[in-house]
C-alpha cells in the first residue's frame, strides 16, 4: 500500500509540471507539507538509505523554480539566505568536528526547509500562487480535521502522534480517557487560529470571510490539547493592534480600538469558556454530551492547570525538557561562542526509541539547543533573521493586517521556543517560515484593493477573464 501511495504521490507532481501549472505546484505542496494523512501513506520514504519527507522533494523544485523564473525579493532573499548560512555554516563547523553526516544533516534540514518557505513566500508575492497556497491552507485544515476526528472515533488510523490528554508524571498518573492528537497540521492550525482571532481584532469585517479557516483551525487546536498554542493565541491577539498600521487614513483613524476589540475577545474567549463549563456540569449524565464533557474536563486538567507550579511538579514532558537543559549547558562548556557544530550529541542515549536516537541530538529547548550547536555568535545571528522580520512589520513601509498579525504570531512562536524547538520541527519550521515571510512583504504602489478568499493575503483572479489573463492583487487590509 506504500508503494502505491508513493507512486500515486509522484505521478501527481509529475503530471502537474507537465501541465506547467505552477500556482496548482504551490497548493499541492502546502497540503503533503501540513495534512495529516492516513497511515497507509507514509510521511518519509527511504532514499539511498536515509529518511526524506514527503513533501521536502516537491519544495526544493518549487524552490529551484521560483528562482529561475520568477523575480527576486529583496526583503525574504536575503532573510532566507542568512538562515541558509548560518544553518550551512554550522553543518560544515558539524561535519569538521567529526559529527556523524546523517545526525548533521537532520540536525539541520528543518530549519534549510524554513529558509525555503521564507524564500517561496516572497517570490509568490502579488501572484496567481497566493491564492492557490490559500485555498490549499483552507482544503488541508479541513481535511486533516475530519481524518482527525475519525480517528478519534477509531474509525482511521493516522499517521500522527496519539496518546491520551492527561499530564503523566511519575507521582501522579492519571488518565482522561480523550486521546490527543499531534500531527502535521497540529502547528498550522494553532498560527492559523491565532492569526485568524487577531484579524476580527483588527479588522472585524473580515469575520465572514475567515470564518471557514476558524472552525477547523479551533478543532484540531483543541484536539491538541497544547499550551503552547493557548500562549501563540493571546500573545498573536494581544499584540497584532500593536504591530498594525497601514497607509489607508481611515484604517489609522480605527487602529486604537483594535486593542480593544482584543481585550474584548479575550475576556469574551475566557467567559464562553467558564459558561460552557457550567452547561455540562448542568447537563452530566445526557447522552452525546459526556464525551464533550470529557474533551473539556482534559482540557481544563491538561492546558490550563498545566500551567500552574504543582501540576509542572508531575509533568513528565516538562521535566524531561529540564534534563535536556541541564545536558545542553554541560555540552557548551569551552565551546561558548562558536558552538559544537550541528550533529553534536549533547547527551548519551539512554534506553531504546528516541532517548537513544534523535533524542541523543534533538533538543525542545530551542535557545540552548543553538548555543549549543552554533554558539552565542550563531544564536545571535537566527535571532536577527527572525526579528528583522517583526520590526519590518511594524515600521515596514505599506502595511497590513496580514503582515501585522503574522509578525505577532512569530512573536508568539519565538516565546514558545523555550519548549517547543518550532525551527527543529519538520512540520513547525515550515509554519514559522510562512510567518516570517509574511511579516517581510510589502505592499506594492500598483496593487489594487479587490477582495479574496480569505481576506488574508491576497490575491484573487478577476472572474469573466482566462487564466494567463487574470490580474492579481493584495487586498488593503
Amino acid at each position: 500500500m506504500q508503494t502505491v501511495a508513493i507512486v500515486a504521490f509522484i505521478a501527481v507532481f509529475v503530471t502537474i509540471a507537465a501541465l506547467r501549472a505552477p500556482q496548482w505546484w504551490i497548493g499541492a505542496v502546502v497540503i503533503v507539507t501540513f495534512s495529516s494523512f492516513p497511515a497507509f501513506i507514509p510521511s518519509q520514504v527511504r532514499i539511498f538509505g536515509s529518511g526524506i519527507y514527503l513533501h521536502e522533494i516537491p519544495l526544493i523544485i518549487t524552490a529551484l523554480y521560483l528562482l529561475i523564473c520568477r523575480p527576486s525579493n529583496r526583503n525574504t532573499d536575503l532573510c532566507a539566505a542568512g538562515i541558509g548560512v548560518i544553518t550551512a555554516l554550522g553543518i560544515a563547523h558539524g561535519l569538521w568536528n567529526g559529527h556523524g553526516v546523517p545526525t548533521t544533516v537532520n540536525d539541520g534540514r528543518s530549519i534549510l526547509m524554513m529558509a525555503l518557505y521564507v524564500f517561496i513566500v516572497g517570490r509568490i508575492a502579488s501572484t496567481p500562487e497566493v491564492y492557490a497556497a490559500l485555498r490549499a491552507v483552507k482544503i488541508t485544515l479541513w481535511m486533516s480535521f475530519v481524518l482527525i476526528l475519525l480517528s478519534t472515533w477509531n474509525l482511521v488510523n493516522l499517521n500522527a502522534r496519539i496518546e491520551d490528554a492527561a499530564l503523566f508524571g511519575t507521582t501522579v498518573h492519571a488518565r482522561a480517557d480523550v486521546e490527543r492528537v499531534l500531527g502535521p497540521t497540529t502547528h498550522l492550525a494553532s498560527a492559523t487560529l491565532a492569526i485568524v482571532i487577531a484579524l476580527w481584532a483588527i479588522r472585524p469585517d473580515l469575520i465572514r470571510r475567515t470564518i471557514g479557516y476558524l472552525i477547523p483551525a479551533l478543532g484540531i487546536t483543541a484536539i491538541g490539547f497544547s499550551r503552547n498554542a493557548i500562549v501563540l493565541v493571546v500573545v498573536t491577539l494581544l499584540l497584532t493592534p500593536l504591530f498594525y498600521r497601514s497607509d489607508n487614513a481611515v484604517d489609522r483613524n480605527t487602529t486604537h480600538s483594535g486593542a480593544l476589540r482584543a481585550v474584548f475577545i479575550a475576556v469574551g474567549g475566557v467567559a464562553l469558556f467558564e459558561l460552557m463549563g457550567l452547561f455540562l456540569s448542568a447537563t452530566a449524565g445526557i447522552p452525546g454530551l459526556n464525551y464533550i464533557g470529557s474533551i473539556y474536563n482534559a482540557y481544563s486538567a491538561r492546558v490550563l492547570e498545566g500551567f500552574s507550579s504543582t501540576a509542572q511538579q508531575f509533568d513528565y514532558s516538562l521535566l524531561y525538557r529540564q534534563s535536556e537543559v541541564r545536558w545542553l549547558k554541560s555540552g557548551i562548556v569551552d565551546h561558548e561562542l562558536l558552538g559544537n557544530g550541528l550533529g553534536f550529541l549533547y547527551r548519551p542515549p539512554v534506553g531504546r526509541g528516541f532517548t537513544a536516537t534523535s533524542g541523543t541530538y534533538y533538543a525542545h529547548h530551542f535557545y540552548w539547543w543553538a548555543i549549543a550547536k552554533v554558539g552565542w555568535l550563531g544564536l545571535c545571528a537566527y535571532m536577527v533573521t527572525f526579528i528583522v522580520p517583526v520590526l519590518h512589520a511594524m515600521f515596514g513601509r505599506g502595511g497590513f493586517a496580514l503582515r501585522s498579525a503574522a509578525a505577532a504570531a512569530a512573536v508568539g512562536y519565538m516565546i514558545t521556543m523555550v519548549v517547543t524547538p518550532i525551527p527543529e520541527d519538520a512540520f513547525g519550521a515550515p509554519a514559522f517560515g510562512i510567518l516570517l515571510g509574511i511579516a517581510l512583504l510589502v505592499r506594492g504602489p500598483q496593487e489594487a484593493t479587490d477582495s479574496s478568499d480569505a481576506g488574508m493575503c491576497v490575491a484573487q483572479a478577476r472572474s469573466g477573464q482566462q487564466v494567463g489573463d487574470r490580474r492579481f492583487a493584495i487586498r488593503r487590509m
